[in-house]
Parts: C-alpha cells; sequence; structure tokens
C-alpha cells in the first residue's frame, strides 16, 4: 500500500435485534460470492453464537471439505478463539480453516498461528482480518476505492455492509486535534439506494458506530469544494474537550482533591501501584488495567494527583513513569463518543511534548473513531520507543463511575472496555487506570455494573480503606503547624476531639479544618458537648452549606438544575440563570467548573441534594447509663436546668447524672451552656412521647458497631446468647456485664433488638422490636445463664 493511502478496514452490521439464524442466513447471503469464487459449498451451519458463525463447506473439484469461523467483533482476537477453531477443525477432520475476522489478532493469537504454519499441520491455517476481508469484497464485487483528491485527508476507510446487503465507503477525515471529526459516505457499485445525511446519523446512532462525527454524504455531482462544504458546520466543529483533574486551592479546601503536598498516608496503596508499575516495565506481569477502588471521600483522585507529581519530581520515577489524568465529568455530551481518543492522543502526545518519550517534533494521532485505536504508524512507533528506553506511560481516568448519573450516557462504558481490552492485549508500556467508587448502588443489569465486573479478570485492583489512627493524626499534625503559620492555634482538646470522633475519615476531618480555619463554630461546639457525630450532623452540615450559598434568590433553584444534570454544559446553566446566581455558587464551591461543564463539588453532597442520601457513619459511643435513667432526666428538663437540680429531682447521685447528661448531648439535642452550666434541651423533643423518641433513637444507634456486628452474624428472627452478646463488648466479662445492661436497654427501647428469654434477637422486621419505646425492667438482662456459658 502506497503510503498515502489511507488503511482499509471492514465492518458489518448486525441488527442486535437478529436471532441466530438470521445472523446466519445474512452472512450466508452477503458471502455467497465469496464462496462461489472458491468453489466452496455450504454443507452446515453449525453455530450461531453472538457475534459468531460457523459454517462447513466443501470443495467438489479438490474433494476437501473446511470450517469457516466468522466473527464480527470489534476486540481483538485472542489466542483461545485461535484454539477453539484448531480444535473444531481436527474434530471434524476437515482439510483447511478459516477464519474471516473483522478486527485483527491479537499477540498471543499472531504467536498461535505462527507456530502452527511453520510445519505440516493435518489441515491449512488461514486467517483473513479486517483488511484481507476488505479486499476480497472488493475484488469480487469491482469496488474501487474513492478517488485520492476526495480523502486527502483520510487515514481510515471502512468498507461497511449494511443490514441490508448494500456496500459503503465511510472515510474518516481527520481534525486539527488529530482525531476523526467527520465521516463522509460514498457510494459503491454495490450500492442501490441512496441515504441522506441524517439517515446517517440515525443509522450511526443506532448501532453505536462512528457516533459524534460531522456527516457528509458524497455527492458526485457536486465540485470538491461544495461536497466539503455540504455540512455547514464543517469548519465550526467542537473540539472534544478534556480537562485535569482540579485540586485544591489550599490546606484546608475540601471541595476538591487535596495538594501533592498536603497528602498524607496511603503507604499500601502507593507501594501497591509503584510495583504493579515496575513490573509493567519489566515483564513481569500480563495486566495493563488498573484501579483505585473504594468509597467516595477516601482520597482515590487526590491519590493520582500525588503519584503524577511524584513521576515529575522524584527521580525513581520521572525517567521510568509517566502519569496523565483526566476528569471523566469534563466530557461533552455532543462529542461523548469521541471522548476516550482525546484522552488517550492527548495523553501520548504530552508525554512526547514533555520530553518524556525521546521523540522530537513527534505527532500522534488517532485516525479511526472504531476501535482498534492503538494501531496508527505514529502510536506503534510511539509504542516501540516505550519499549526499548523502558518508560511506562498510565492514563488514568477519574470519577470513571460519574457518567452513571446521565443515562444518555451510559452506552460509554463500551467505549472503556473496548480501550482497555485493546491495551490488555497489547501488553506493552501502555496502562489504563480508573477510580471506581465501590458505595454507588448499581443494579447487576446496569451496562456500567456488567462492563465493570467482566474488566475484573484483566484489572490490577488497588483498595482504599479509612485512614490509619496514624494518618489522621498526621493529617491534624500538618493542619495545625498550618495554622501556626498563619498566626492561629489548634486547640489540643479539639485536635483530640476530631481524633476520636472522625472515624479515620479524612473527608470529614477535612471538612472541620476548613471550617476550623475560617472561624465557623462547628467543631468546637460539637467538641463542646462531646457529641457523637451521626449521619444527621452531616445533614445539618449540608443545610448549612446551601443556607450560606443560596442566599441569592434564584440559586437554590441553580443548584437543584445541575445536580440533576451533573455535569452539565455551562452554556445550557447559563441560558436559564443570570451570571449572579451562577457566581454565587461557583464562589462557595459548592459548584465547580470543570471544562465546559458545571457539576456538583462532591457525589455525597450531589446525593444528599437529590435523594436526601447521607454518608454512614458508624457509632462506636457506649452509653454511660440506661435508658431508663437518660429519659427520666430527659424529663425534668422541662423544670431544671442544672446537674445539682436534676440530682435533687431524680434522686440519683451528681455523677449518674453527668454521666445521663453526656448520653443526652449526644443522641437528645441537649446542650450544656458552658458559662453558667445551664442544661437546654430542644422543645421539640421535649414533648415527644417514649415512642416517637425511641424512633428517633433509632434512626441514629441503627449505625452503631455492636448493632452491625450482631446484624452481620443474624438473619432477621435469628437469636445469640447474652454471653455471646458480651463477648462483642468486651474480653473482661466484669466489664462487659456493666456495657450489656446499659446498651441492652438502648437497643430494646429503639427496636433494634427484642429480648427473648436469656437470649437476644434481630427483629424479624428491621427497628420493629416488641419492647420498643417500653421502659422494662432490666435487672436480669446481663446475667447469663449456665446454657449460655456452655
Amino acid at each position: 500500500m502506497n503510503v498515502n493511502e489511507p488503511k482499509i478496514r471492514f465492518k458489518v452490521v448486525i441488527l442486535p435485534e437478529w436471532n441466530n439464524k438470521e445472523k446466519g442466513n445474512f452472512w450466508e447471503e452477503v458471502s455467497a460470492d465469496l464462496f462461489s469464487q472458491y468453489d466452496w459449498k455450504v454443507i452446515e451451519n453449525i453455530e450461531f453464537d453472538g457475534m459468531q458463525t460457523d459454517i462447513y463447506i466443501k470443495h467438489d473439484e479438490a474433494r476437501e471439505t473446511g470450517l469457516i469461523e466468522c466473527k464480527f467483533q470489534q476486540e481483538e482476537i485472542n489466542a483461545p478463539t485461535i484454539f477453539k477453531l484448531m480444535g473444531q477443525a481436527l474434530y471434524k477432520k476437515v482439510d483447511f480453516a478459516h477464519l474471516l475476522s473483522t478486527s485483527a489478532l491479537n499477540g498471543k493469537a499472531k504467536a498461535v498461528v505462527d507456530e502452527y504454519t511453520k510445519t505440516q499441520k493435518p489441515f491449512r491455517l488461514f486467517i483473513w482480518s479486517s483488511d484481507k476481508l476488505a479486499e476480497k469484497f472488493m475484488k469480487i464485487h469491482g469496488i474501487q476505492l474513492p478517488e485520492r483528491k476526495f480523502i486527502s485527508n483520510v487515514r481510515t476507510i471502512t468498507l461497511l455492509v449494511t443490514h441490508k446487503k448494500e456496500f459503503f465507503w465511510i472515510a474518516e477525515e481527520m481534525g486539527e486535534s488529530a482525531i476523526p471529526y467527520r465521516a463522509i459516505i460514498f457510494a459503491t457499485s454495490n450500492t442501490k439506494n441512496n441515504y441522506n445525511s441524517e439517515y446517517w446519523k440515525k443509522y450511526f446512532s443506532t448501532n453505536e458506530i462512528w457516533e459524534n462525527l460531522e456527516i457528509t454524504v458524497f455527492d458526485e455531482t457536486l465540485t470538491e469544494h461544495e461536497n466539503k462544504s455540504t455540512n455547514e458546520s464543517f469548519s465550526e466543529v467542537k473540539k472534544v474537550i478534556v480537562s485535569n483533574i482540579n485540586q485544591a486551592e489550599n490546606f484546608y479546601d475540601y471541595h476538591r482533591p487535596c495538594r501533592p503536598q498536603d497528602f498524607f498516608g496511603r503507604c499500601k496503596p502507593q507501594d501497591e501501584f509503584w510495583n504493579f508499575v515496575k513490573n509493567v516495565r519489566d515483564e513481569e506481569t500480563d495486566l495493563r488495567v488498573v484501579s483505585f477502588s473504594g468509597s467516595t471521600g477516601l482520597g482515590k483522585s487526590s491519590l493520582v494527583l500525588k503519584l503524577a507529581s511524584d513521576c515529575r519530581q522524584k527521580p525513581e520515577y520521572k525517567d521510568n513513569f509517566y502519569i496523565h489524568h483526566v476528569d471523566v465529568t469534563s466530557i461533552n455530551q455532543e462529542k461523548a463518543t469521541l471522548f476516550v481518543i482525546a484522552v488517550i492522543r492527548k495523553a501520548l502526545q504530552e508525554a512526547i511534548d514533555s520530553g518524556f518519550v525521546d521523540l522530537p517534533d513527534h505527532q500522534v494521532s488517532i485516525e479511526s473513531a472504531e476501535p482498534p485505536y492503538f494501531d496508527s504508524k505514529s502510536i506503534k512507533l510511539l509504542i516501540e520507543t516505550l519499549k526499548k528506553s523502558g518508560k511506562v506511560i498510565v492514563i488514568f481516568f477519574d470519577q470513571f463511575e460519574e457518567i452513571l448519573t446521565k443515562d444518555s450516557l451510559s452506552y460509554l462504558y463500551g467505549l472503556f472496555e473496548q480501550a482497555a481490552k485493546e491495551v490488555d492485549s497489547l501488553k506493552q508500556n501502555i496502562v489504563l487506570g480508573f477510580c471506581w467508587r465501590t458505595d454507588v448502588n448499581l443494579s447487576a443489569k446496569h451496562q456500567a455494573y456488567f462492563t465493570w465486573h467482566n474488566l475484573a479478570k484483566i484489572r490490577k485492583d488497588i483498595y482504599f480503606s479509612e485512614f490509619s489512627q496514624q494518618d489522621s493524626l498526621s493529617l491534624l499534625n500538618e493542619f495545625e503547624n498550618y495554622l501556626n503559620q498563619n498566626g492561629n492555634r489548634l486547640q489540643n482538646s479539639i485536635k483530640k476531639w476530631l481524633l476520636n470522633n472522625c472515624q479515620n475519615k479524612p473527608w470529614l476531618l477535612k471538612r472541620f479544618c476548613s471550617d476550623i480555619y475560617h472561624q465557623h463554630n462547628e467543631a468546637d461546639l460539637y467538641s463542646e458537648q462531646k457529641k457523637v457525630i451521626t449521619k444527621f450532623d452531616i445533614k445539618a452540615i449540608f443545610d448549612k452549606d446551601i443556607e450560606r450559598a443560596t442566599l441569592i434568590p434564584g440559586s437554590y433553584k441553580c443548584l437543584m438544575n445541575i445536580a440533576e444534570l451533573s455535569p452539565v454544559d455551562k452554556v445550557d446553566v447559563g441560558n436559564q440563570f443570570n451570571h449572579d446566581v451562577i457566581n454565587s455558587l461557583l464562589n462557595s464551591k459548592l459548584v465547580i467548573q470543570n471544562g465546559q461543564n458545571y457539576k456538583i463539588y462532591w457525589d455525597m453532597f450531589r446525593e444528599y441534594l437529590l435523594e436526601d442520601k447521607l454518608p454512614e457513619m458508624t457509632i462506636n459511643y457506649r452509653p454511660r447509663t440506661k435508658i431508663s435513667t437518660v429519659l427520666k432526666i430527659f424529663r425534668l428538663l422541662k423544670t431544671c436546668e442544672t446537674i445539682s437540680d436534676l440530682a435533687s429531682g431524680s434522686g440519683y447521685a451528681n455523677d449518674t447524672v453527668q454521666n445521663a447528661i453526656l448520653d443526652l448531648q449526644n443522641f437528645f439535642q441537649v446542650t450544656r451552656n458552658k458559662e453558667n452550666g445551664k442544661i437546654i434541651a430542644s422543645e421539640i423533643f421535649l414533648n415527644l412521647k417514649d415512642e416517637e423518641i425511641a424512633e428517633k433513637l433509632a434512626e441514629q444507634i441503627e449505625a452503631h458497631v455492636v448493632i452491625k456486628k450482631i446484624y452481620e452474624q443474624l438473619k432477621p428472627g435469628e437469636s445469640m446468647s447474652l454471653y455471646k452478646f458480651q463477648k462483642l463488648l468486651s474480653n473482661r466479662q466484669t466489664t462487659a456485664k456493666d456495657y450489656a445492661s446499659k446498651m441492652l436497654s438502648w437497643f430494646y427501647f429503639t427496636g433494634l433488638l427484642e429480648k427473648r428469654l436469656n437470649g437476644i434477637v434481630r427483629p424479624t422486621h428491621a427497628k420493629q422490636g416488641k419492647e420498643k419505646g417500653k421502659l422494662l425492667d432490666q435487672s436480669d438482662w446481663a446475667q447469663p445463664s449456665l446454657l449460655d456459658l456452655l
């Protein structure tokens, strides 16, 4: 092929609703002329499976039989497919076997074929891939390539066979961004019908091919200039926008991933990542896809920024590894199907432009919007250079699962899957990375769920958990230094409270650090009142954020609009809301700009706006008193305001009252004025009946670590002995008895557990235990029987 001629591919469209018989009949009719040229006659169609058809044929003159396997898939053919074909050929004792495939063989499959064809074997093996099939059908049907002057800027041209068995040329014209931007449709000598551009747009969209490209139907009656001008938007094609991960502006900015210099902990994930990419470089692993997996707010995006920074600055990494990261929420819906190839091209080009890859003035191009993406000469040269120099490029897609929020973008997971499988089949020094949120709720039928789990066998997973206590302490120590440098200080009492109550959640620690820096009083208030943090406290924090950010009329409506459509084109938002409203949300950082899109700063906050969903906060607080004591003192707060008054009114000792007040502060909306010592209860809460209080407490205490452990062990209706319950609390029996007596009183009252003789039962219906809202005699609750101890 002349160096200036485009690469020729072959593609078949089979309608998804066709059954296996229809697929087989279609291929027989399409290939009838091909078979007749070689004097092949069909003996039997023996298998129609998805995009595969197996056909047995005979050659009368040569008195030979053969097996034809036809595969119409996008991913490359792997070695097991070749082995299967060879096994079938041996079993049927055929004289020859042909694989007709619209995709190429991967490296291992090529090696298998090469090894087989070196010596004489029981049958002859032939592989006709995309370019070979195009050549065969062109010859049979007398199809010529379009004149060169009409495809001068085309690197890839595809001979398309439609479901109507018509042949068309699809020429992909390159744009300024070095990726295809326009598809020019040429009729062939086989074409019976002429279709306009609107037909082709719909056809491509229905079959998920060549989407988002500009469409021009070539008309031979027009001049070359007129054909190029057929589509008025030709010269105004929107470029595909690709944005990197946006990092925080400073230490206390919790709205974005933290700066590399502010990153703490995650030693194990870092070590796992570096070991993995070193193994890629040293050819000690076959995997070429890596994921950072964990629930939201654990620092996955921040770690990507940290690793990318280390690649640029640390001597042991900068000459060996290059990380390019992109935020998937910068995707433009109008050009969505071009996003993946735009990211790949940009990443590879920037690796060259930065000097990481020694290819001066080399320009990377991706020559087709359809896979394979890495087969252009420019990319092949880059891959060879990486291999020789022992260098690895990692392309990280952050917020990968975020496009789940838009049903119209869910099909993109298929494009990510294709790219991942292609990189995996290449087994070269290019790695694709994904940040994946594990706490997103997906149906097993959802395409993204299927895609992600389908990639598990070719993926290295690196999991994220909560911070360690040392990680949390390191973050707070650095924040303390930051405050000191700015003339402020972090009180030891607040620091200790943060360490003990933020449950080692990075996002919550950063949130309170921001409040302290801006002198909001949330941390002071919580630490003074010894407040346990529950999901309802997160609700209060979110509500205050919304209140501060929506002072301008229309700002709340705009916030909700962005939440519903996120990521949403900023032009669309600007058409509905004025600049003051939008700027107020941007200044509050509840909304951030990414590329040409607006989005809510954090997926957890977005879920709260749309679904009232709150993060699960595990409680490990151990009540100081039984629920009966707490309620008795709580009712006295209608008339009593001090510890001494409550002690007198209840008959309890001061220490008991003090302990009860701690319990009340944590769960009953009770506060204590540090200046005058007065205890204040919410009027609304004071007026609730016991049953209503039980319901409110249940919503908070169901997240208790003890309840979670019990529910892990028991199904609804199942029971456990008191002795086993005590063992959950402590190894010291005397301490466990005391804890059990107090905690069971709360769990029974809230209906989270039921009492049954000397056992404990998980209620059949959630939070509906028989003792809910009742104050029972608890004298025997913590005394295990002899049978319990056996």
